[in-house]
């Protein structure tokens, strides 16, 4: 790995080269990738994939260590920037790479820099040793190794203000890639090696990806008790509907307009519902035709009023005026619609 690094940092982008080799940039890309690096396209003097969606670009799911593949691609497009895919992945082996970006913002306060200085304070500056890049714009992406069974999410201000990271489904642009405003550099004094991830940074990071996990742990268990209650609620309506003795166009109303608020929510399928309410009032008495229109309009009413977790009960719910399903009802039974 060593040897590779220590070779990217000797290309210039600028050089002239025999147009029957590799440009300076696919050298870097092609050193990259045998390192172990997946590398794709970037459009010249820019950031964003040389390939686009509608040519069948995949961004940085393009990124790959296929030697084949990369002389293709920097064949055709000498000049195209590198971009280099971060975290686990298809190449990834026994570790992944994780990349902690400084951002150089002086004008404002999220000035990376004044966190990191901050954070070496703190857990000593050893963990700045490692393979370094400057950034056009002075910012400061530093490399590191990451054991691949740990997955983390790219973030933003978590380390510190001003202090990005790039991990599973990320991607940085690599040195000496070019923009109008200057290029990507080896920083100066840097390792050129790359380092182990810092503890106290992963330690951080994991933390979080854990309370991530226990809030949608929660969600899950909440969305689960909340279509429990919606099934039961859908049933004890159809139950009552079916005992009924008189006003079942009143009642039906009624208790679809309250299954309506669980349709909304996204606890009931409006099919199901309309099928077993309309199903019930048939059973009470009611003709087809009419219980299918009413259960078909009070569900859709109902759902533009969602049931909302803690709210008080649908069945106290204030409901629409009568008048509005004093209509005449069609001639032809209604299909079961989809809430709009």
């Amino acid at each position: 790995m060593d040897k590779f690094l220590s070779r990217i940092a000797l290309i210039d982008p600028a050089e002239q080269y025999d147009k029957n080799l590799l440009s300076p940039l696919g050298t870097a890309a092609m050193l990259y990738a045998k390192a172990n690096l997946p590398v794709f396209p970037l459009i010249p003097r820019g950031k964003y994939p040389l390939i686009p969606k509608r040519l069948g670009g995949n961004g940085l799911h393009d990124a790959t260590t296929d030697s084949k593949q990369i002389a293709k691609w920097w064949a055709k497009s000498p000049n195209a920037n590198i971009g280099i895919r971060t975290g686990v992945h298809e190449f990834t082996k026994d570790k992944a790479l994780f990349v902690i970006d400084i951002d150089s913002d002086k004008e404002h306060q999220n000035n990376g820099f004044l966190a990191m200085t901050t954070l070496a304070d703190r857990h000593g500056p050893e963990w700045l040793d490692t393979y370094s890049v400057q950034t056009p714009s002075g910012g400061l992406h530093l490399y590191y190794w990451l054991d691949a069974s740990i997955r983390l999410r790219n973030t933003q201000d978590v380390l510190g203000l001003g202090i990005d990271t790039r991990s599973d489904d990320g991607q940085i642009v690599a040195a000496p890639s070019v923009r109008e405003d200057g290029a990507y550099t080896i920083r100066e004094g840097a390792l050129l090696a790359i380092a182990e991830a810092p503890r106290w940074a992963v330690q951080k990071l994991v933390e979080r990806e854990r309370k991530r996990e226990e809030v949608a742990m929660q969600f899950t268990d909440f969305v689960v008790a909340s279509q429990d209650q919606a099934s039961r609620a859908l049933q004890d309506a159809c139950n009552e509907l079916r005992q009924n003795k008189g006003g079942i166009n009143s009642e039906l109303h009624r208790k679809a307009y309250a299954i309506g608020g669980y349709v909304g929510a996204g606890m009931l399928s409006f099919d199901e519902a309309f099928r077993q309410l309309a199903q019930a009032a048939v059973v009470a008495g009611m003709p087809s035709r009419s219980a299918s229109y009413t259960a078909n309009r009070s569900l859709k009413e109902g759902a533009r009023h969602p049931f909302r977790q803690g709210s008080q009960s649908r069945a106290a719910t204030t409901y629409p005026s009568q008048q509005m399903w004093r209509t005449k009802a069609p001639t032809t039974q209604p299909e079961a619609a989809k809430v709009v």
